[in-house]
C-alpha cells in the first residue's frame, strides 16, 4: 500500500511540474531587468550575506538571471561582465563562468553556462551566513533536453532563466535558504 501511495504522490508532482511547464506565453514581462527597478531590485536588495563580497557576488547573480529571465542577450552580457568584476580573483570559479557568458549576446549560449554558474554560486552561498531575505533554489526539470537544471532566486515565484517568456514559470522551489 505505501508503494502505491508513494507512486501516486510521485505522479502527482509530476503532473503538478508539467502543468506548470506548459508553453503557454504571458501577456506580459514580469522581470523589467532594463529598468532596474520595481519588485526584482526590491527582492535582490533584501538579500545580505555576513560578508559584504558574497552579498555583491549574489546581487551581481541574480541581475544576470533576471536578464536571462526577460531574454535579454545585451543586458545578460552587461550583467555577466559586472559579475565577473565583482567576483573578482576571489570567487575564480564564478568570474571564469562569468566571462564565458560576458563573451555573447546570444542569450542561448549564455543560458548554457547558467547552470555551472548558479552552482558555483550555490557552493558560495551554502558556505556564507545569510543575514538578511531568503534565497531559494529553484529547479527546471525540462532544461536542457529534460536533463534539468536549477539557478537561485530571491522570489519564491518561479520564473525560469533558461526558457525566459517561452515557459516563464516551469520550475518548483527546490530549497529555501535562510
Amino acid at each position: 500500500m505505501k508503494h502505491i501511495q508513494s507512486s501516486f504522490l510521485s505522479f502527482l508532482l509530476v503532473v503538478f511540474v508539467m502543468v506548470g511547464c506548459g508553453e503557454s506565453k504571458p501577456k506580459q514581462k514580469t522581470v523589467n531587468h532594463d529598468a532596474h527597478n520595481g519588485h526584482a531590485e526590491a527582492v535582490t536588495n533584501s538579500v545580505q550575506f555576513e560578508d559584504i563580497s558574497h552579498s555583491e557576488v549574489v546581487h551581481a547573480y541574480l541581475a544576470l538571471k533576471d536578464a536571462l529571465v526577460a531574454t535579454d542577450g545585451n543586458a545578460t552580457q552587461m550583467a555577466a561582465q559586472k559579475l565577473a568584476d565583482v567576483a573578482g580573483e576571489g570567487f575564480s570559479e564564478i568570474q571564469s563562468y562569468a566571462k564565458e557568458m560576458a563573451a555573447s549576446t546570444d542569450t542561448e549560449a549564455q543560458r548554457i553556462h547558467l547552470e555551472s554558474l548558479s552552482k558555483a554560486v550555490l557552493t558560495m552561498v551554502e558556505k556564507s551566513e545569510l543575514t538578511e531575505g531568503n534565497l531559494y533554489v529553484q529547479y527546471c526539470p525540462m532544461a536542457f533536453d529534460n536533463k534539468g537544471a536549477s539557478w537561485l532566486s530571491a522570489s519564491d515565484q518561479i520564473r525560469n532563466p533558461y526558457f525566459g517568456d517561452k515557459m516563464l514559470k516551469c520550475g518548483v522551489v527546490e530549497k529555501t535558504l535562510e
